[in-house]
C-alpha cells in the first residue's frame, strides 16, 4: 500500500491497475521513501527531464542484480537499454575497462545526479582525475587543451585508435601544431607506422611538465 495505494481501492474495483503510467508519477511513489543521498538532485536533471522514471531502471519485484534491484544484472547493462551507442564504444578496440569489470558506468556517473553529463563530480576533468591523478598537476609547463578539458583529445567510452584519443596520434597534433619551421609534417611523425606516436615520440610529457627544460613538453 505505501506504493500502490489502499487495497480498498483494488476491492473495489479489482480490474483497476494499480501500477502508475506517468514516469514521473512513478518516480514520486519512490522518492517518498528514496530522496535523498546520490538521488538529491534527481528532479530537473536529465533523465527525469526525458520521462525515465524509476522503474526504467530497476525492477523492485525481483531480484534481478546483486544489488540496486536493477533492472538488469549489472550497472552497465541497465545503462546499455538506452544508450546502445555507448555499449557499441566500449567493444571498440581502445576503451575503458567496463568490459573487463574494473569499472562500470557509475564509476564515472551518477544516473541520478543534475550535473552535466551526469558526472560523478563538477568537472569532465575532475572526474577524469579520480582515476588518473598524474594527469591533474598543477604543471610549471601546462598544456593548455588538457587543462581545458580531457574530452578535446580523448573520448570517453571508446575509440579506434590507442589510449582514446579522438583521431590518430599526429593527426590530432596536427588539428592545432600546423606551422611551418618545425618537423611536424606526418611524414616525420610516422604516420604510415601504426606503432609510431608521432609527436608523441619527442613531446612525452603532453598533459603537462614539471621539468625545468620543459617548455615544450619534452621533458
Amino acid at each position: 500500500e505505501s506504493c500502490h495505494g489502499p487495497r480498498s481501492k483494488h476491492v473495489e474495483n479489482a480490474s483497476r491497475d494499480l501500477a502508475l503510467d506517468d514516469a514521473k508519477a512513478q518516480s514520486a511513489v519512490c522518492l517518498q521513501c528514496h530522496e535523498g543521498g546520490s538521488r538529491f538532485t534527481w528532479k530537473g536533471g536529465p533523465h527525469q527531464s526525458n520521462d525515465v522514471g524509476c522503474s526504467s531502471c530497476h525492477y523492485v519485484m525481483a531480484n534481478r542484480s546483486e544489488r540496486a534491484l536493477l533492472a538488469k544484472d549489472t550497472v552497465s547493462g541497465t545503462c546499455y537499454e538506452c544508450h546502445s551507442e555507448v555499449r557499441a564504444d566500449m567493444n571498440k578496440m581502445s576503451h575503458h575497462p567496463v568490459r573487463e569489470g574494473r569499472l562500470d558506468c557509475a564509476s564515472c556517473h551518477n544516473a541520478h545526479g543534475a550535473t552535466t553529463s551526469l558526472l560523478t563530480k563538477n568537472t569532465l576533468n575532475e572526474t577524469c582525475y579520480s582515476c588518473h591523478t598524474d594527469k591533474r598537476g598543477p604543471f610549471v609547463w601546462e598544456h593548455a587543451p588538457a587543462r581545458e578539458s580531457c574530452a578535446t583529445c580523448h573520448t570517453p567510452h571508446g575509440s579506434s585508435n590507442r589510449n582514446l584519443l579522438t583521431s590518430k596520434d599526429p593527426f590530432l597534433c596536427l588539428s592545432c601544431h600546423s606551422y611551418g619551421g618545425h618537423i611536424n609534417l606526418p611524414r616525420y611523425n610516422r604516420v604510415s607506422n601504426p606503432y609510431g606516436s608521432g609527436c608523441s615520440n619527442c613531446h612525452i610529457s603532453t598533459h603537462g611538465s614539471n621539468h625545468p627544460s620543459g617548455a615544450k613538453l619534452t621533458r
